[in-house]
């Protein structure tokens, strides 16, 4: 397959724009991580930065005028997203790994946390399909055991940005394996979308 960076007309964060699911949703919940995340990493002067490289519906995410259990269109998040790397991580886009590993580790411990009381990492991906529905549609996420210490992970029935499959979806898997008990995790993204793979799949294993 050709590396989704080369191929033609491929946006370097959101990779191939036209295989974009359309009016695909998100939950509030995710929308407000990101102002949350912004002034933890960047503090105030950074979320100013970022305002003022935002469209109005963008801006409106970034200032969290939406409700954490509502669904909200994807692609406004996009472009958030993509004036976060652009504006604050210098074109970065693996930094959006830290930002789902935060995801997780404020969400996994307030919605989800019962998993937790009782999950091991294995646990815990296995039950992945029920945190996806709860921030995108339409899709599903399915998950199978391998060895002892890793998971097979495929996402199918949507198609989102390149750097949200490839970055953001793998540390929100990294963090869910920490903080169940697992050591030097690794989620491997090896088949998106955007490389012409029919879905995206993750290779997750741990220590």
């Amino acid at each position: 397959m050709a590396s989704e960076a080369g191929r033609v007309g491929t946006d370097p964060v959101l990779g191939r724009s036209d295989l974009l699911t359309k009016n695909a949703e998100v939950k509030g919940q995710a929308i407000r991580a990101r102002r949350r995340y912004v002034l933890e990493k960047f503090g105030e002067p950074g979320l100013e930065a970022l305002a003022k490289s935002l469209d109005p519906l963008s801006l409106d995410y970034l200032n969290s005028t939406v409700l954490p259990s509502s669904w909200y269109q994807l692609g406004p998040l996009y472009q958030l997203d993509r004036a976060i790397v652009g504006t604050l991580m210098k074109g970065d886009r693996a930094q959006m790994r830290q930002l789902g590993r935060d995801v997780a580790q404020y969400d996994l411990t307030t919605l989800y946390k019962l998993f937790f009381r009782i999950g091991s990492p294995s646990f815990i991906l296995g039950r992945v399909a029920v945190a996806f529905s709860q921030y995108t549609r339409p899709g599903k996420m399915d998950s199978e055991a391998g060895s002892d210490h890793e998971r097979t992970v495929e996402m199918s029935g949507v198609v989102v940005a390149g750097y949200m499959c490839a970055e953001v979806y793998s540390g929100w898997m990294e963090a869910a394996v920490t903080m169940s008990g697992g050591k030097s995790p690794h989620a491997q993204h090896s088949a998106c979308q955007h490389r012409g793979d029919r879905s995206c799949i993750w290779k997750v294993s741990w220590s």
